[in-house]
C-alpha cells in the first residue's frame, strides 16, 4: 500500500509542477480529494468496552513524538470539539494554561486520585477517561482549489482514572486541515464505540 501511495505522490507532484504552465490545478485538487479520508485506525491495546457511548473524557495537551509539531493546545481543542459535537460523548478541556508543557500536565493527571480530576461537562461529574494525544507523524502540504491538506498519525490513549487502566489507538487521517480530526473521531467512534466495532481490530486504506 505504502508503495502504491508514494508511486501517487510522484504522479501528483507532477501534475502540480504542470499546474502553473496548462493550469490544471482544479483537476489536480479534485484528484487529491480523491485520496482524503482515514487511512488506518487499529487498537493497539486495551479493550474497547470502556469507550462507550455516553463516556466523559478530559482531554489534556497533546505531545509530539519526535520532530513533529503539536500546534498549542489545537489538536486537543479539536478533539474536544469533535467528541462533543458527535453526540456519542461529553468532553472538556484540561483547565490548565493551554501552553504549558503537555508532559508536565500529563504526568500531574496520572498521579491524581480519580475523584480529583477536574469535572466534565458542567455537570460536576469527575470524568470516566482521561485522553493523552501524542503526535505521531504530520506534514501539511498545499493542495490546488482545496488550501492545506494534513496527513497524521495520532496515538490516543483513553486512560481510565480509577483501575488505571488504558485503551490505545492509532489513528492516521488524510484530510482538509479543518476537517482531518472531525474525520478521526467519526472513524473511532464507528470502528472502536462499543455496539459499533462488532470486535473489528483495525481498517487499513
Amino acid at each position: 500500500m505504502v508503495c502504491y501511495f508514494n508511486l501517487f505522490m510522484r504522479i501528483l507532484v507532477s501534475l502540480l509542477l504542470l499546474s502553473g504552465i496548462t493550469g490544471c490545478g482544479p483537476l489536480v485538487g479534485q484528484l487529491m480529494k480523491l485520496t482524503e479520508g482515514v487511512r488506518e485506525i487499529k487498537i493497539v491495546d486495551g479493550d474497547p468496552l470502556v469507550f462507550k457511548k455516553g463516556v466523559t473524557i478530559l482531554v489534556v495537551p497533546f505531545s509530539a513524538g519526535g520532530k513533529y509539531p503539536v500546534y498549542g493546545d489545537s489538536d486537543a481543542a479539536a478533539f474536544q470539539r469533535a467528541l462533543s459535537g458527535s453526540g456519542y460523548a461529553t468532553a472538556t478541556l484540561w483547565p490548565g494554561n493551554g501552553g504549558e508543557d503537555a508532559g508536565a500536565a500529563i504526568a500531574e493527571i496520572r498521579s491524581m486520585p480519580a475523584n480529583e480530576l477536574p469535572p466534565v461537562g458542567g455537570l460536576g461529574e469527575n470524568p470516566d477517561l482521561v485522553l493523552f494525544g501524542t503526535v505521531l507523524t504530520r506534514d501539511i502540504m498545499i493542495a490546488p482549489m482545496r488550501g492545506r491538506i494534513m496527513r497524521v498519525r495520532y496515538r490516543l490513549e483513553f486512560f481510565e482514572p480509577v483501575d488505571k487502566y488504558s485503551l490505545i489507538v492509532e489513528i492516521e487521517v488524510r484530510a482538509h486541515l479543518k476537517s482531518a480530526i472531525g474525520l478521526a473521531v467519526q472513524e473511532l467512534i464507528g470502528q472502536v464505540g462499543v455496539g459499533k466495532a462488532s470486535g473489528q481490530k483495525s481498517v487499513d486504506r
